[in-house]
């Protein structure tokens, strides 16, 4: 027979023992990265396709790449595959809290299904566009919709496209540093090493994902930036480094070379407006385009990389008989005041002076 003393005992060690076996498992368990982006991110359905892997950027100036060079067949369609050219379907009752579900363009016969797109392939799909706008010149992509109308409307699309991508990557601020080589055998004998490591999500896995979800084709433009407003965004001091551990290495941030490149890339798009760019062209085409593609997989790496599953959806607008891409998505960013006083306040403008006996790499990778 029991007693209540007996009773109170053996609750006691049952609770006692419940907590030790529940401290333990807390203290053991560690959040995935999924669970760890998934805090930080916007609701999305293909979530349930995202992996993580680490990758080397490549990015040497001279780097192969199936997405970089002089335009071909290969390459327009190497862009093209990488791409979501039809929105997916989504059930409204998944989007509560995400967006007006009253404005939302639906499709009756997916069951009332939001239309949308990723975000990563919006974003691509930009990048893509500048690419093929600097190389007008040489070649004519005036069958593409991105290039029909006027001139002022392709510019539209442009520096709409400028907009969006300052924007992904101000948000996501990437601090990785890439550091500066020594390269004796360079007239520049320091060279930054680009080619940095980074976290990855699977591209292939979101792509597949999305390509068989995808339903019939609509498509829309970005909003217009004028290049006041683009430059005004811009960090407002100079693309200088910073030493790292107590000295030993010195280094500039990943963010701040993204944005000169997107800077680059603006002025490649408007280089009429720029006597020094348009010099630079008409003095060697070849070398221009390696500038400017060299910046094009920069950029192509790093949204592929981050692969963002934000939505972009479609809304029914006052005054508007086709319905319009909503591109105001919102998402969890870096702060971008501490960190561009960190950088301002760790920035250095003296390369210092070459050791004798350094260890030395024989080229750039």
């Amino acid at each position: 027979m029991f007693t209540s003393k007996g009773l109170y005992s053996g609750l006691s060690f049952t609770f006692l023992a419940l907590s030790l076996v529940l401290l333990i498992a807390g203290q053991r368990y560690e959040p995935s990265d999924l669970e760890c982006a998934q805090s930080v991110s916007s609701w999305s359905p293909a979530w349930e396709a995202v992996e993580y892997t680490w990758q080397t950027f490549q990015n040497g100036f001279s780097q192969k790449s199936i997405y970089r060079g002089v335009p071909t067949l290969e390459l327009e369609e190497a862009w093209n595959a990488s791409l979501q050219h039809d929105p997916i379907v989504i059930p409204t009752n998944q989007l509560t809290g995400l967006h007006d579900a009253e404005t939302q363009l639906v499709q009756p016969e997916n069951g009332n299904g939001a239309l949308a797109y990723l975000e990563v392939f919006r974003n691509l799909g930009c990048l893509n566009l500048l690419r093929q706008h600097t190389y007008r010149e040489e070649y004519d992509y005036s069958y593409l919709d991105a290039f029909q109308g006027t001139e002022a409307q392709i510019m539209a699309r442009v520096d709409g496209c400028v907009q969006r991508l300052r924007e992904v990557l101000m948000c996501l601020g990437d601090t990785t540093p890439y550091l500066i080589m020594l390269t004796p055998e360079k007239a520049q004998k320091e060279s930054p090493d680009f080619n940095t490591l980074h976290n990855c999500r699977n591209f292939d896995k979101i792509l597949e994902w999305t390509k068989e979800r995808e339903s019939p084709t609509l498509h829309k433009l970005p909003n217009f930036v004028n290049e006041e407003q683009f430059k005004a965004s811009m960090p407002q001091y100079t693309e200088e480094a910073v030493r790292l551990d107590d000295g030993r290495y010195l280094a500039t941030f990943e963010y701040t070379h993204q944005l000169h490149c997107l800077y680059n890339l603006f002025r490649a798009s408007y280089m009429d407006s720029y006597p020094d760019e348009k010099a630079s062209y008409d003095e060697n085409p070849q070398e221009w385009h390696g500038r400017v593609d060299h910046c094009i997989e920069i950029l192509r790496q790093k949204l592929e990389c981050d692969r963002d599953t934000g939505l972009v959806l479609y809304d029914w607008v006052k005054g508007r008989k086709a319905p319009t891409a909503n591109f105001n998505v919102a998402r969890m960013c870096y702060d971008w005041e501490p960190v561009e006083k960190w950088a301002q306040s760790h920035e250095v403008n003296d390369f210092p002076k070459k050791p004798k006996n350094v260890v030395q790499l024989s080229r750039i990778p």
